[in-house]
């Protein structure tokens, strides 16, 4: 065999040899990974000041068939010193009005006298905010070679960086020259 159908020989052999590596393991995948960074907001609103109004009530008349007097003075003030208590009693009240994902609200009273006389509203934001999503890309390399139909062999290298530009270069064995390629991705 001359020299030349050796080299032929030896790369038809060695590039069978690379198809079958490249079919038997897996290509390389690109992975992409996507970040996604959740933040709670949270926004607290507190009301101190309240401004009542006035609403004009209803006041029912009735009319005493007979009044009861109460000769036990003991009673009579022990009913005095509770109804006095309970009008005095200062009273709290807490009172979740929504209570979900989105937000949560609840009002926190308190009662004297029969009036209010304190009122705080709390409110606060529990949606999610998205701040970063970003894709991670990373810089690729890639291996290879081919036959052309005049009997040239070619073995190469691609080099992929992350802004999507590929660099190449090729060496043919059969004519002895190198050969250097770059690509530039074109739209999305």
């Amino acid at each position: 065999m001359k020299l030349t159908e050796r080299i032929l020989f030896f790369l038809g052999i060695l590039a069978l040899l690379l198809l079958c590596v490249h079919f038997y393991f897996k290509p390389p995948v690109t992975i992409e990974k996507i970040k996604t960074e959740v933040v709670h907001d949270t926004i607290t609103y507190e009301v101190e000041k309240v401004i009542f109004k006035p609403v004009a009530s209803i006041v029912d008349t009735f009319y005493v068939d007979s009044i009861i007097y109460t000769t036990d003075t003991t009673k009579c003030l022990e009913t005095l010193k509770n109804t006095l208590y309970e009008l005095h009693a200062e009273r709290s009240y807490n009172d979740t009005l929504k209570n979900d994902s989105i937000a949560f609200v609840s009002v926190f009273s308190k009662v004297k006298q029969n009036k209010l006389t304190y009122q705080k509203l709390t409110y606060r934001n529990n949606a999610p905010t998205v701040i970063n999503t970003f894709v991670d890309k990373r810089n690729e390399l890639y291996y290879g070679g081919g036959i052309s139909s005049t009997g040239m062999v070619n073995l190469g290298l691609m080099y992929k960086t992350k802004k999507d530009v590929i660099y190449g270069v090729s060496y043919s064995p059969t004519h002895n020259t190198f050969m250097g390629r770059v690509y530039f991705k074109i739209g999305r």
